[in-house]
């Protein structure tokens, strides 16, 4: 063994032994009173209340599970959240709706874990504005053992209204052969993830990037595959304004060859996918020079004519009477319109080129934003509405609806929270929410533990 992999192996030895530690700022239920802290994300999804809101000061914190129950987990705006583990998200109910928003989740190496796992939910489970990587693997002696596949960056199985805006999925990379022994030709090398893996499931993906992880290098056998950048099986999916990128095979030391390059999007028997101005790019395959793998592999995508209408409505998280910024880009001389209700939807709609994520049974007046130029881009503000008293906070679902060339386009979608400025915990005394003191940073909170410096605690 050589001296590098003896420290790689001890390396890994010792992490499993002692793990990284966990950096955590803190975590607020959203509640009158304001007592409702903890340390770590999981101890407050135990202790929340069903369809609580769950605020996430910036920091390192582990894994959680969500099962069965109403939530939404949210970053603050502007907070750098990093999950080291995995979230698992499983039974929400039909009546139930979970919004995951901000956080990046990032599986430690070595541990073969897909950061995300959805299953068995037939309620609105929404992710947006996330970043998804599975777990890598490194290297293993070929007289050792074969290498291993490295897991998705997150795996959707039996869900029938899961829906992604503005997320990053990256597969793990597949583990690699020891690249010194040329006579190494026992085993080839891991396959890398796919970036998105579902099976048995109704998907949405508005605006999302999507990558398998490189399959791993071998000395004289055969490279790990690609993973592809979506792997979809008995699924339904739409995708709008979405990139699938499949990743290199591994590369083949002493042949300067690559293995099986993963396909931008691989669907199997009984998938479909529906896409508005997405691409899909095959990974690289075979000896130099090496050649691309297909983009969609297994079937065809049915693709719907005009250019997707994409949108980014921000912040997501913000006190009341104010307004939104709403980035638009679609087709010269668009209409959009800002559509928002309070209670959510997930349903395909390709008449409208799109999918419906707000319920258009439960509309609340649109907000108009003006009309793109020439080059289909507009910079518009909608106003933040002004709660009662005493209501704390309220969810929109919205999204951006379109007339465009005698036609309608459903466009980016997002979940936007709006907390009453007087209602709330005021333990600074200043006639503003602690919440928005901290989430506007108007009130200092060095620690990043949601209550302002000034009060008892910060």
């Amino acid at each position: 063994m050589t001296r590098f992999l003896r420290v790689a192996c001890r390396a890994a030895v010792l992490a499993a032994a002692f793990p990284i530690p966990v950096f955590a700022g803190g975590v607020r239920i959203l509640e009158p009173t304001g007592t409702q802290n903890f340390a770590d994300i999981g101890s407050a999804v135990n202790a929340a209340p069903e369809g609580a809101v769950l605020l996430v000061g910036q920091g390192t914190y582990g894994g959680f599970t969500v099962s069965g129950k109403s939530l939404s987990i949210l970053a603050v705006p502007n907070a750098a959240v990093t999950i080291q583990g995995r979230i698992t998200v499983t039974s929400i109910g039909p009546s139930q709706t979970l919004v995951v928003g901000g956080l990046h989740v990032a599986p430690p190496n070595e541990t073969g874990l897909a950061a995300l796992e959805v299953s068995g939910s037939t309620g609105n489970v929404r992710f947006q504005d996330c970043v998804f990587e599975g777990a890598d693997y490194d290297y293993v002696l070929c007289e050792d053992a074969a290498a291993r596949d490295a897991p998705q960056a997150v795996r959707v199985t039996s869900c029938t209204k899961t829906a992604f805006t503005h997320c990053t999925f990256a597969g793990g990379k597949g583990e690699d052969i020891d690249e010194e022994a040329a006579f190494c030709t026992y085993f080839g090398g891991g396959a890398g993830g796919a970036g998105l893996a579902a099976t048995g499931s109704t998907l949405v993906l508005y605006d999302c990037q999507l990558a398998g992880g490189i399959g791993g290098y071998a000395s004289g056998s055969i490279g790990g595959a690609g993973g592809a950048g979506a792997d979809l099986g008995s699924t339904q999916a739409f995708a709008s304004a979405s990139a699938f990128a499949g990743a290199d095979g591994g590369y083949i030391f002493h042949q300067n060859c690559w293995g099986t390059g993963g396909a931008g999007c691989r669907l199997s028997a009984g998938s479909a996918l529906d896409e508005i101005g997405s691409s899909f790019l095959g990974g690289y395959e075979g000896c130099a020079p090496p050649v691309r793998a297909a983009g969609i592999d297994g079937g065809a995508a049915n693709s719907l004519a005009g250019p997707a209408r994409a949108a980014v409505v921000a912040p997501s998280l913000q006190g009341d009477a104010s307004s939104w910024s709403v980035s638009f880009h679609g087709a010269g001389a668009d209409r959009p319109f800002l559509f928002a209700s309070t209670t959510p939807n997930t349903k395909v709609w390709l008449p409208f080129h799109g999918a419906w994520l707000t319920l258009r049974a439960a509309l609340l007046p649109p907000a108009t934003l003006g009309q793109a130029d020439g080059n289909g881009t507009l910079n518009a503000t909608a106003p933040c509405p002004d709660l009662p008293a005493g209501s704390l906070y309220q969810r929109r679902f919205a999204q951006i609806v379109v007339r465009g060339g005698g036609q309608a386009y459903l466009g980016s979608g997002a979940v936007l929270y709006v907390l009453d400025r007087q209602s709330g915990p005021d333990c600074n005394g200043n006639g503003t929410s602690d919440f928005v003191d901290v989430i506007e940073g108007t009130s200092p909170d060095a620690n990043h533990n949601l209550i302002p410096d000034s009060c008892p605690g910060g």
